[in-house]
Parts: C-alpha cells; sequence; structure tokens
C-alpha cells in the first residue's frame, strides 16, 4: 500500500502541474491545488481521473479518488513559516464540503465553477447537473455538478450531503465564522453523553452552535437529526405534540403524544434537538427522561438558559465569541484571530459589500466588540449600521449609552444590560411611527405576514399604507427577519421580548390584541371550508403557518375570559386540528368550554359539536355522545340548521352500532337539510356516511348506490376528499364481487387524489388495496412494489402495530414468488404483531387474501410444515422480518 500511496502522489502531482496547476498543500493523500483559470482545473481532473484508471495498482487493487473544484477568492500567505498556502477561509472551506459530499471516482464542480467552464470543456465531457443541495456548514444550498466522460465512471451513490439524512435543519443565511473549539469540544461531550445542555444568556449563540454541530454529525444518526423549536411555546403540555409534528407522527385513538413518539423513537438512532427551553424547563426535563429511558440510541441536544438539572446531563456554558485582546496593539493580524471581529466584519461586508477595514477604522471595530462582550446578537446588530453610520459613530453610540446606563439593575447578568443597551439605543434610533410598529409587532408569534401586519399596526400614528414601508425600514435595521422565499417576517426572541415589554400602554396592547384576534379569526374562517376544497394543500401549509399565531390569539382569550372569542375561534380551527393534532383541539376547548356561561348560545353550540366531533374521532364515544347531544338541544332552539345538520352526521356514526335505527334516522334528516341549504359538499359527505352504514348492514347494493351518488356529487363540487373516499369504498365493494378491473380504476383513481392531499394513511390503504389485485393476478414484481412502497410510507407516521397489514400482503407476494417456508413465517410474524399489539386482522378484503394463502400453505407445506413456519414467524422481529423480504428468491 505504501507503494501504491507514493505512485498515486507522483500521478496527481504530474497532472495538476501539467495542467499549470500548483499544489500548495498535501494532507495525508488529499491534494490542495489552484490554478489560475477554471478550465486548468477541470483539465487536472479528468487527466488525474484517465491516469489513476489507467494504472496497473496490483494487489492494492484500484484507488478511487474523490474531487471537487471551487472557484473564489484567495489570498497566499508567504512568510518565514509557511511555504505558499492559501489561507482564505471561505473559498476552502466551501470546496472541502463539496469534496467531503463526493464519492471515489467523481468529479463535482460548484456553481460558481460550472459556469466557468461550461463553453470551454470538451465535446466528449459533460457536466451533469446533480441539483442543489445543502451542504453541512448550513449555508444556502450549493448548486452541485458532476463532470462526466465516457471513459470514466459516471454513476455514485447519492451525495453525502445533509439531504442524505432525514433532517429538518434549517437553512442558515450567514456564515458560521469561528467557535472551532467550541464545535470540537461538544462533539466530544456528546460522543460520551446521551444528554448536553448548552447554557448560557441570550444572545451568546446557542441555538447556532447546536445547528452547526448537529450538521458536522447527521452522517452519525441514521434515523436523523430533528430541531424541535420550543421559543414560541407557553404550555410545557405541548412539548410532546411539537415534536410529534416534527417527526411527522399522527395520532392514534387510545394512546397519547407522549407515548406514540416514546414508541416511534425507541428503536431508532436519532439526536433531538430541543432549542430555547428556559421557560419549560420543568416539562423539557421530564420529556428528556422520558426518551432517553424508553430509546437507548437517542441523544438529545438542548440550548437553555440553564440548565435542566438531570442526573447524567452534560452541561457546556456557551461562551462569547473572542474579543481582541486589549493590552495587544490592534492590528489588521491580530484581528484574525478574534471571532468577533471576524463575525462583526462578515455582517457588515453583508450589510454594505463596501466595507473594508483599515489601520484607520480597526480600533472602533475593536472597541465595538469588546463592549458587546463577544455576543453574536449584538455584535450582528451593530454590524447591520454600517449601512447608515461609520463604524467610529458606532463605537461613539455604543460608548455613550453605556455610560447612560450604568445605573440599572446590578443583580443582571452584564450581558443581558450590555444586549438590552444595544436593543434600547436600537429602538430609540427609530422613528415614532417604527417604535409603534415594532411594539405592536410582538404580539405576533413564529412570524405573520404583511397582511396580518397592516392590520394588527395601524392605527394612531401608523396609517395602514405606511406599514409595508415601516416594516422594510425595521429589516433594514436588522430587528426584523424577512423570509425572501416564503414572503413571512419574523423576529429575533430576544427583539420579540424587548417590544413587548414596550407595549405597556393597555389601550394600545388591547387594540393590538383585539385586531390580532379578529385577523386570525377572519383567516381560520375563511381557511376551514378550503381544507376540504382542490386547494386544500395550499391552505393546510398556510394555517400551519399560523398555528402558533392561532395559539396566542385563543391564548389571549382564555386569559381575558373572553369564552364567546374562544369558542367562536375554537370552532373556526377545529378542521385544521383533525388534520393535525386532535389532542391539542380538545384540551383547547376544554379550556373555552369553562367560560362558556359566558359565550352566546350559538358559540356554546358550535364549539361543543367541534369538542365532540374530536372525541369521536379519538375514540371517546362517551364523550362525543354528550357534547354532541347538548350541541344538537342548542342548535336546535336557535333552529340553526346548519349546525344541526353536522351534529346528526356526526351523531350518528356514534351511535350507530347502540341504534342503527335512529342512526339512519338522523343521517336521513341531515341530508335532508343540507339538501335545502344547497351544502353539496356536505351532501356527498352525507352520503358517504350512509354508504358505510350500509355496507355495516350487510346491504352492498344499497352501498354502492350511497357511494356513486356521493362520488356524483364530490365531482360537481369539487370536494377531492370525499370523492376519493368514495372512490375507495366502491372499490373495495367491486374487489368483493370479484370485479378486479373496476376495483382497479376506482383505486388508481383515489391514489391520485390521496397522493394530491398528503393524507399518509388512505395513501398506504390505496397502495395496499392496488397490491391485493394484483396478488390476484399473478403479477408478483407489481404486488411486491406496491406493498413496499405502502409499507415505507407507513413506517414514517405509524406504529409497529399498523404495519402488520402489509407484511400480511407481502405474507403473499411470498407465496407467489414460491418462497412458501418465508411465506408461513410471514403470516406468523403478522399474528404475532396483532396479538402482541391487540390490533384488528385489518378490513375484510385484506382478511380474505390472508385465508387464501394461509390454505394454499397448508396444501402445499402440509399441516405440520406450515404451523412451524408459522410458529417461528411469531417470534420474528421487525428488522428480520425486513431482512426476510429482501433475501434472494
Amino acid at each position: 500500500m505504501g507503494a501504491a500511496l507514493n505512485r498515486h502522489h507522483v500521478l496527481l502531482n504530474e497532472s495538476i502541474t501539467s495542467c499549470s496547476g500548483y499544489v500548495f498543500q498535501i494532507i495525508g493523500d488529499a491534494f490542495c491545488a489552484a490554478f489560475a483559470t477554471a478550465e486548468d482545473g477541470l483539465q487536472a481532473a479528468l487527466q488525474a481521473q484517465r491516469t489513476l484508471a489507467a494504472e496497473e495498482w496490483g494487489q492494492s487493487g484500484p484507488i478511487r479518488v474523490r474531487m471537487a473544484l471551487h472557484t473564489g477568492n484567495a489570498r497566499v500567505k508567504v512568510g518565514e513559516y509557511t511555504s505558499g498556502e492559501y489561507t482564505s477561509g471561505l473559498t476552502l472551506s466551501r470546496a472541502a464540503r463539496l469534496l467531503s459530499a463526493g464519492h471515489g471516482g467523481q468529479i463535482l464542480l460548484s456553481l460558481s465553477t460550472a459556469e466557468l467552464v461550461r463553453d470551454h470543456i470538451p465535446d466528449s465531457v459533460t457536466l451533469r447537473d446533480m441539483g442543489a443541495h445543502r451542504l453541512k456548514d448550513l449555508l444556502r444550498p450549493e448548486h452541485i455538478y458532476q463532470a462526466s466522460a465516457p471513459d470514466l465512471p459516471q454513476e455514485f451513490p447519492p451525495l453525502k450531503t445533509l439531504d442524505a439524512r432525514p433532517n429538518n435543519l434549517p437553512a442558515q443565511l450567514t456564515n458560521f465564522i469561528g467557535r472551532e473549539t467550541h464545535l470540537e469540544q461538544v462533539r466530544q461531550m456528546l460522543s460520551h453523553n446521551r444528554l448536553v445542555t448548552l447554557t448560557g444568556p441570550g444572545g451568546t449563540g446557542k441555538t447556532r452552535l447546536s445547528l452547526q454541530v448537529c450538521a458536522e454529525l447527521i452522517e452519525a444518526f441514521e434515523h436523523g437529526v430533528w430541531f424541535v423549536e420550543l421559543a414560541s411555546l407557553t404550555d410545557g403540555g405541548l412539548i410532546p405534540q411539537r415534536l410529534a409534528s416534527v417527526l411527522k407522527i399522527q395520532e392514534e385513538p387510545g394512546s397519547s403524544l407522549l407515548d406514540l413518539v416514546v414508541r416511534y423513537v425507541q428503536d431508532r438512532q436519532i439526536l433531538v434537538i430541543l432549542d430555547n427551553c428556559e421557560h419549560l424547563v420543568q416539562a423539557s426535563a421530564q420529556l428528556a427522561v422520558d426518551l432517553i429511558r424508553a430509546a437507548p440510541r437517542l441523544q438529545i441536544l438542548v440550548t437553555s438558559r440553564e440548565r435542566l438539572h438531570l442526573h447524567g446531563e452534560a452541561v457546556y456554558p456557551v461562551p462569547p465569541l473572542s474579543i481582541p485582546d486589549p493590552r495587544q496593539a490592534i492590528t489588521l493580524e491580530a484581528f484574525s484571530l478574534s471571532e468577533a471581529v471576524r463575525v462583526f466584519i462578515d455582517r457588515a461586508v453583508t450589510a454594505q459589500p463596501a466595507f473594508q477595514v483599515t489601520n484607520h477604522n480597526a480600533p472602533a471595530v475593536a472597541e465595538i466588540c469588546s463592549r458587546l462582550d463577544g455576543l453574536p446578537l449584538a455584535i450582528e446588530l451593530a454590524a447591520a449600521r454600517v449601512r447608515s453610520l461609520p463604524v467610529e459613530k458606532i463605537a461613539e453610540r455604543i460608548s455613550d449609552r453605556f455610560r447612560i446606563l450604568t445605573g440599572g439593575d446590578r443583580t443582571v447578568l452584564p450581558r443581558h444590560q450590555t444586549l438590552r443597551t444595544l436593543i434600547d439605543w436600537s429602538y430609540e434610533l427609530l422613528s415614532e411611527s417604527e417604535q409603534a410598529v415594532l411594539r405592536r409587532l410582538s404580539v405576533f408569534s413564529s412570524g405573520w405576514t404583511l397582511e396580518a401586519a397592516e392590520v394588527v399596526c395601524s392605527g394612531g400614528v401608523v396609517d395602514m399604507l405606511e406599514v409595508i414601508d415601516l416594516l422594510g425600514n425595521l429589516v433594514e435595521k436588522s430587528l426584523v427577519g424577512l423570509d425572501p422565499e416564503t414572503g413571512r417576517y419574523s423576529m429575533l426572541e430576544t427583539v420579540r421580548q424587548y417590544a413587548s415589554e414596550k407595549l405597556i400602554d393597555n389601550v394600545e396592547a388591547n387594540a393590538c390584541r383585539w385586531a390580532h384576534y379578529q385577523y386570525y379569526l377572519q383567516f381560520a374562517e375563511k381557511a376551514e371550508p378550503q381544507l376540504i376544497g382542490p386547494e386544500h394543500t395550499v391552505w393546510i401549509e398556510r394555517m400551519e403557518d399560523e398555528f402558533d399565531n392561532l395559539r396566542a390569539a385563543i391564548r389571549w382569550t382564555l386569559d381575558s375570559g373572553k369564552g364567546n372569542e374562544a369558542l367562536h375561534l375554537c370552532y373556526a380551527i377545529g378542521r385544521l386540528w383533525i388534520i393535525e393534532d386532535m389532542s391539542e383541539g380538545r384540551a383547547w376547548l376544554e379550556l373555552a368550554l369553562e367560560l362558556r356561561e359566558s359565550a352566546s348560545p350559538r358559540s356554546q353550540g358550535e364549539g361543543l359539536f367541534r369538542a365532540g366531533e374530536l372525541a369521536y374521532r379519538q375514540g371517546d364515544q362517551a364523550t362525543a355522545n354528550r357534547y354532541l347531544n347538548e350541541s344538537l338541544t342548542i342548535a336546535r332552539a336557535l333552529e340553526y340548521d346548519y349546525l344541526i345538520a353536522l351534529v346528526l352526521l356526526r351523531l350518528a356514526a356514534v351511535i350507530h352500532e347502540q341504534d342503527p335505527a335512529l342512526a339512519r334516522q338522523m343521517l336521513e334528516e341531515s341530508l335532508a337539510v343540507f339538501q335545502r341549504l344547497g351544502k353539496r359538499e356536505w351532501v356527498s359527505r352525507t352520503l358517504l356516511t350512509q354508504g358505510f352504514h350500509a355496507a355495516a348492514e350487510g346491504d352492498d347494493l344499497q352501498a354502492r348506490q350511497y357511494w356513486e351518488q356521493s362520488l356524483a356529487l364530490s365531482r360537481e363540487a369539487r370536494e377531492i376528499s370525499c370523492m376519493a373516499a368514495s372512490l375507495g369504498n366502491l372499490g373495495t365493494l367491486l374487489y368483493k364481487q370479484g370485479d378486479l378491473a373496476g376495483a382497479q380504476a376506482r383505486f388508481e383513481e383515489s391514489l391520485v387524489i390521496t397522493r394530491d392531499l398528503r393524507v399518509k394513511i388512505d395513501i398506504c390503504n390505496t397502495l395496499g388495496n392496488l397490491g391485493l389485485i394484483a396478488i390476484q393476478r399473478n403479477d408478483v414484481g407489481r404486488a411486491r412494489a406496491l406493498q413496499e412502497e405502502s409499507l415505507t410510507i407507513r413506517r414514517t407516521y405509524a406504529n409497529l402495530s399498523v404495519l402488520a397489514y402489509n407484511f400480511s400482503g407481502l405474507a403473499s407476494v411470498l407465496r407467489l414468488e414460491g418462497r412458501l417456508v418465508d411465506a408461513a413465517r410471514m403470516q406468523g410474524f403478522v399474528k404475532g404483531m396483532q396479538e402482541r399489539f391487540g390490533t384488528e386482522p385489518g378490513s375484510q378484503i385484506e382478511q380474505d387474501d390472508f385465508d387464501k394463502t394461509a390454505e394454499y400453505l397448508v396444501t402445499n407445506l402440509g399441516e405440520e410444515g406450515y404451523r412451524q413456519a408459522f410458529e417461528a414467524g411469531k417470534l420474528l422481529l421487525i428488522e428480520q422480518a425486513l431482512e426476510l423480504l429482501t433475501q434472494s428468491t
């Protein structure tokens, strides 16, 4: 191997130098080279790959080398202890990140390099667009290209980027600078501890450090790295819901969200970041304990102003950025040793591209960073001021402000005083209108739109038409952020808290809160009917974006004793809770119903209906029955026909098993009311429900008639969720009757809709049904593909018990493949899961398929052979069952 490595060095050096390249550093077997032109760099890479491929390597085997080319500014440092290294950190680090994404034999190019060589590449060479990928430094995605030639390998595994592992790490729009020592120390702590907490006051960069650490470690966690932001939560009881939302875990009747989260993570290798826990320490600590006890391969990284005080918790105090040493002369060379200065320069250049540090202004930059104690947030706010002020003036103002505020509370940490001083200074530089808008924006939670700001922030000194310009001013002054992709505004939590404290005038505060409530009530009422319409996806995403604002509006009504308003808003949000989180919806409604005496009868009736609906969907039939009957009594007294019909539709489902005749009567009345009111989408839903009831009573002909009517109406009304359900039910009915072609047509049309709806459970069920049809037709390839896709999707959201449905179909696939013993073992595995989790066998057509396969296996294996394989399968773990599927036929 030593001889091979030496030969590798010779070949690389010859290829680089023959293309006018300069090898400025060799680290182990890694060559770092620079070229005057991008074309020279690409030519060197192609030549090197061809030379390496043609070499006879002998027993060492072929040496495959990954290569990456990036173009940017660089500076050669030549001195007594250097040999001409390039010292520009950003260009070199970007090249290194690009290189780390590749595989042996692959040549990768950044967008900047690809643009330079595009018109100068040889005819036989092509640039393959690999798309935009997020590299480990968490900057905006890098567009990557692969140089391909017919005489070189062209197919490689997926790029090793942040996209390669499941994660939700937010992309950062600024560079991560310095903190190399801190990064390594936190990584080391995580290698020896399952719970690590980053502590420190606000503004020290705890969140940014945690994100960078996790980006560096992402490849080590098979099942992903997940960022859970808690700053916007005011109730510790919602933490499991936030984590479940991040992990895309859906609710199940009879199970709490915490139980579902624990069950989901218990067999997975996961890193979870709990960010901003200081206001929810007790609840965060309990969740951490529950997760760590249940999941031996799970690790947690916490950011908080205080530790969780748990056994086994490793605490890392995040220090400020390093500042210039006051004992040393202020020189440009010394500046490169200060992290705070490097951050200031980077952010200042972003704010004002012409900004430069000179010997003249260097002392002012050093003073700013020192006066601000190296706090990243404070430094970024100060650096943004270079748009309008010389750094000497910035340093002068900060110095003056410090002297004015020296008489503050001495019990407050100095760094807190420093941050407050800077925000005070920034606030007082604003105009009266800008100050008013900043104060009023503090009522928002987790961002807002321009339209929302115009409603909430206008009034008094602020005209509605001025809000857009005033918001722009606040963005320019780095007090408000704007996401250019979504158009949503946001505010740093520290700034939001400061602005909230400034909103002390009760008249102004109440007016803002009321405007905030009115805006989000109207928003929810507008969105509610859209959630079942053709633009449902867009509206679900809009409501998800505003969920924290909706929560804030409800919380204000509850704190203010406004029962009528609380119930009104809860009713309007109800359908989103059905989609997202029914437990949270029930919790809010229970609180709102405690204030029902102050609410109007109409709001009471609507709130009780929504509470009953959510209880029914969660399997709490007794509570559902009670709330729905109370709602029905109020609705009849008010002659509120629409609510009467809604309640009857849901109540019929609740009582159907106990009193089918009464349930049919309720559905008929509900249908008549919806027809009279012209509510076509609800007419179709009522017909859909009538079909369910008819099928449950064995009347397939009546069920088919109901579902066909429902399908026709839902097509006309473009109520696509009902359309998908009707198609699925008709497909099932036709399958039972032996009409495979008719069933397949319905299922395939339903699948198109359910994919668009993104309702995973419906997608999985429809894929499984199509798989059963393929089994009936002995189409083994299609059957396996459909069942495996269904299983893959279901594993992302469901608990282990529900996976039995897919494994049942896959047992039939194994039978078709001639693997009879494996098929019997798989059936045993399915039965074992059902016994362990107490789940039902599945739909009738799934059970019929299971029985048919079992009968075939008994006939061909014999009763004893089948029994032995079946019993052995009951002992399989899920990993073993999955491995069984991948074995060669």
